[in-house]
């Protein structure tokens, strides 16, 4: 076996590992460097009998490892190599010929060593053993509910690794069924096998069991991956704990050896302890922790016949399956400086779970402040509708990247955290005490679990410490958010503000022109009382506003973003605080036990370091600044609140009082039997002219879109062409695909607007400039004039052709267009004047027309001028529709920003309600313009240069 070499492109690379009777190879093909593993037969010292019965499980492994298939087994490696397949067989040339078992190479190893690393010294972290676990329970389950198979020597040797590219991802696979057997139809006697640490009491005494032997095997493995250690007297002789499994009580998951001290004496009859709970120290959540407990009963029952068992019910599986199928949720409490868990469904609501965290955390419900990590995918609270939106999977991983806890929370009632002295076991109380001269006394087994639980402390701290610096970060971050989340809700603040200054400003004018008519004075003195109040009362909360947003909204805004970058989080968490480095990296290499018991000892002494590190003065005030900013946020998101419902019932209560003026101002008629409440109806007027006032302002802009056709009657002076432009006549009349090319043309069309087409009387129309449109309305008690100057019109070019149909029997044309955004820029005047309120304003002007569809229906008719036909505009038919617009005319009101913002909000707010009521006005004109154009372009154009036949 030593004298392996290479053969043909294979070379071997190491060795794998070896037992008693077996070794493990790795070769590698040279030019497709593919990897398989090999299993060779050893043979030595046996008696004929062992040997013959070693051929036949080695037989037997070799045909079951050609059948299993599942990815939770190495599976066999058929290769097509058969010169190679030769050359591995000579060396089973001596026994009988047994071919050599070929399997898929895993490159991460196996369980043990993994287990073995230094930072898993406490167990595995919770996302492995779930892994391990889920693979473990998967492929045991086949072997028994598919294979008929019991495996027999479950251990973590057995368990193999294999590393995904770049090593982020691994695969635990079972392997070596060496003393694995067909499971039998009645229990009967069996043969004692497997390794003696992990194998059921059942078989080691020699008598009957079932497929219930790997329930117990995987059981001790999965206590070893959560503690680090066996369940079961790690440091004892085999005998001793075969002897103390049998007399364990049912509910009894660990057997722990009472150890003897100079300081605390133990007697005979406490030799041993029996444990029904998880150690304590382990590096897993303490809700997975005591659900992995429970099912540990099952597992490690020592009667084989109830073992995995619930009132004769097979639980073994679907209770693991709830475990690893269950979502605990990681919180770290920045008040208290501990960690929590919890368990979270989809069923379970948000309140419930926040009333669960604040019971535990002694933190009353309105003082909790939740914050999430900064990577969170749910990325603000406002997006967290379930429990469960609080879960990430991959965070279940400890890795660099990912954050230590899920949530954050903490109490703004407290700015200091209350930190906690950390819990020391027996073990440490005893052994702190024990002195240089008389540490020869201690047992190896203490002095491991001494180190054990010291590495455990120092590594808790060490987490508790990152994940509270990280918890500070992700407030400040958040506390930023939070505040900068507002600014929608902050702004219509303002324009609350803005609107109800210039609605104060309306009713005003209104008194003012009013007091010309009213003789009763002492009505006069009660408006204008009210006109101060209003004036004092937003002006107070104006000034409250501005202070609290110009001054202390942006600077604590800078404060948590100053503070979110700062050195000390990167400069405490990176440095090696507690030595714990240092610790794990000398534990164990010293083989006195003067020397190991010194060290584990001067390790605890550096967690005096934790009240120097949390009493820095950087640190106090961070945590002092976050709170103070919590509580902001709180207040203004409270006053916020409370300030537009304010201003909303400031401008209810405004509205009634102008009501109320304009009834004072009615005169009294002569014939209310014939006219009833004129008053009434006179008021019901004004509003409808105020209105109306609004409306006509606001529909303006929606009239310059008559210009797109009414600029070609006035910019183009031309006569008949004597050469016929490139657009007409490619589309024939009776072409059965005349709707298709009439689409393309329009297209080309499209594309030489923005340059505009004289020949077809088009100017450029990027942008659209139109000189002038005036616009006078005398109207009732409306009497207003307007005007609109250099117009500039963008994005009548991108248009898209919805449909389009020519009907020739008809001689009818339909025509659908969709303009995505059309922008309108210009300078404008109004001066007019409504009842008692002036309306003045002069500047510049710009709209948004957004999702214009203009649907065009032309009826034409033939005509004959000398010999040649020409087509007539008989009728056409015109409708648009705007899905929304926003406009802005500044200056209104000679200037007044109140007003101004007022009556801008008033159009955009209702603009679909104004320009309905003048819907049909605008499609005459422009039907009208449309019209024009048409009538110039047929009058040039022959029906011929048109549509050719």
């Amino acid at each position: 076996m030593n004298e392996l070499v290479s053969c043909l492109n294979w070379d071997p690379v190491k060795c794998l590992g070896q037992g008693g009777f077996g070794r493990v190879m790795l070769w590698k093909h040279r030019q497709t460097g593919q990897e398989i593993a090999t299993k060779f037969l050893k043979i030595k010292n046996l008696a004929p009998d062992e040997e013959e019965k070693l051929k036949e499980r080695w037989t037997q492994e070799y045909q079951w490892q050609q059948q299993l298939e599942t990815p939770y087994i190495v599976k066999a490696v058929k290769l097509q190599d058969i010169d190679f397949m030769r050359f591995l067989n000579m060396y089973h040339s001596k026994i009988d010929s047994l071919p050599v078992i070929i399997m898929e190479y895993c490159n991460g190893g196996d369980l043990r060593n993994y287990l073995g690393r230094v930072e898993h010294f406490n167990g595995l972290f919770e996302y492995d053993i779930r892994q391990v676990l889920y693979s473990l329970r998967n492929a045991v389950h086949y072997l028994h509910q598919h294979c008929k198979i019991q495996h027999r020597d479950l251990k973590p040797e057995n368990i193999i690794i294999h590393m995904d590219e770049g090593g982020k991802s691994r695969h635990y696979k079972l392997a070596d069924f060496g003393y694995a057997r067909c499971i039998p139809e009645h229990t009967k006697l069996q043969s004692v096998v497997g390794t003696p640490e992990y194998v059921a009491p059942e078989v080691i005494r020699g008598g009957r069991y079932n497929e219930t032997v790997d329930y117990w095997s995987i059981g001790v493995i999965a206590f070893e991956m959560l503690c680090g250690i066996r369940p079961f007297l790690p440091h004892c002789e085999f005998y001793r704990i075969m002897e103390m499994i049998q007399k364990k009580p049912q509910y009894c998951i660990a057997i722990k050896e009472n150890f003897k001290t100079n300081i605390v004496p133990k007697g005979d009859e406490n030799e041993f302890i029996c444990v029904e709970s998880i150690f304590p120290e382990n590096n897993s959540t303490f809700v997975f922790a005591k659900k992995l407990e429970a099912w540990l009963r099952l597992a490690l029952d020592s009667n084989y016949k109830s073992r995995g068992h619930v009132r004769n019910e097979l639980k073994f599986y679907t209770e693991l399956d709830s475990i690893l199928n269950s979502k605990v949720v990681t919180v770290f409490c920045l008040t208290s400086y501990q960690f929590f868990s919890y368990e979270v469904t989809p069923s379970m609501r948000v309140e419930q779970f926040l009333n669960t965290l604040c019971e535990e955390t002694k933190i009353e419900n309105t003082n909790l402040y939740v914050i999430l990590p900064l990577l969170h995918p749910k990325k603000s609270l406002a997006n967290i509708s379930i429990a469960m939106d609080f879960y990430v999977e991959d965070w279940i991983r400890r890795e660099p990247e990912n954050p230590l806890a899920m949530l954050y929370v903490m109490d703004v009632r407290q700015c200091d955290c209350n930190v906690k002295c950390p819990k020391f076991s027996s073990t440490i109380m005893d052994c702190m005490e024990v002195c240089a001269e008389t540490c020869n006394s201690l047992s190896k087994g203490l002095l491991e679990e001494f180190e054990l639980h010291t590495n455990f402390v120092i590594g808790n701290e060490q987490r508790n410490l990152e994940a509270y610096l990280e918890g500070l970060q992700c407030c400040a971050v958040g506390v930023e958010h939070h505040l900068l989340s507002l600014k929608p809700q902050i702004n219509n603040l303002r324009e609350q503000i803005l609107l109800t200054q210039g609605r104060i400003q309306q009713f005003s004018l209104t008194v003012a022109e009013s007091n010309k008519r009213i003789i009763y004075e002492d009505s006069q003195q009660i408006w204008l009382k009210k006109i101060k109040t209003y004036y004092e009362e937003v002006e107070e909360l104006r000034a409250k506003f501005w202070k609290t947003m110009k001054v202390d909204f942006q600077s604590i805004c800078t404060t948590c973003k100053n503070y979110a970058t700062e050195q000390i989080y990167e400069n405490l968490s990176k440095n090696d605080i507690y030595k714990l480095k240092e610790y794990r990296r000398n534990l164990r290499e010293d083989t006195k036990i003067n020397d190991r018991l010194l060290k584990s000892q001067y390790a605890l002494d550096n967690l005096s370091m934790r009240k120097k590190i949390l009493k820095d003065p950087l640190l106090k005030e961070i945590r002092k600044a976050l709170n103070s900013s919590v509580k902001f946020y709180r207040k203004v998101k409270h006053h916020i609140y409370n300030d537009i419902q304010y201003l909303k019932n400031m401008n209810t209560s405004l509205e009634n009082d102008c009501k109320e003026i304009l009834q004072f101002d009615c005169p009294e008629l002569p014939m209310p039997s014939l006219y009833g409440n004129c008053c009434n109806e006179l008021l019901r007027d004004a509003h409808k002219m105020m209105d109306k006032t609004y409306m006509l302002m606001s529909v303006k802009i929606l009239w310059l879109m008559v210009a797109i056709t009414t600029n070609a009657r006035e910019i183009t002076k031309t006569k008949h062409l004597n050469k016929k432009t490139s657009f007409l006549g490619q589309c024939k009349r009776y072409d059965p695909k005349l709707n298709a090319c009439a689409r393309r043309v329009f297209n080309e069309i499209k594309e030489q607007l923005v340059y505009g087409i004289p020949e077809l009387f088009l100017p450029p129309f990027e942008p659209l400039r139109i000189p002038e449109i005036k616009m006078n309305q005398d109207t009732g008690g409306v009497c207003m004039q307007s005007s609109y100057k250099d117009i500039q019109l963008y994005g009548l070019t991108n248009f898209t052709v919805k449909d389009l149909d020519f009907d020739l029997i008809n001689t009818k044309l339909k025509a659908l267009l969709e303009f995505p955004k059309i922008l309108m820029q210009s300078l404008y005047t109004i001066d007019g004047k409504i009842m008692m309120l002036p309306i003045v304003g002069a500047g510049p002007c710009q709209a948004n027309f957004t999702n214009v569809q203009l649907d065009v229906n032309i009826l034409c008719e033939t005509a004959s001028i000398e010999n040649q036909v020409y087509l007539e505009v008989k009728d056409i038919e015109v409708h648009y529709e705007v899905d929304n617009v926003t406009m802005h005319l500044d200056d209104l009101f000679n200037g007044d920003k109140a007003l101004s913002e007022s009556m801008n909000q008033y159009i955009n707010e209702n603009w679909k309600i104004l320009s309905e009521d003048l819907r049909p006005l605008l499609e005459k004109a422009l039907r009208e313009s449309i019209k024009s154009t048409s009538d110039k372009l047929l009058t040039v154009y022959t029906y011929s240069d048109l549509l050719p036949e």
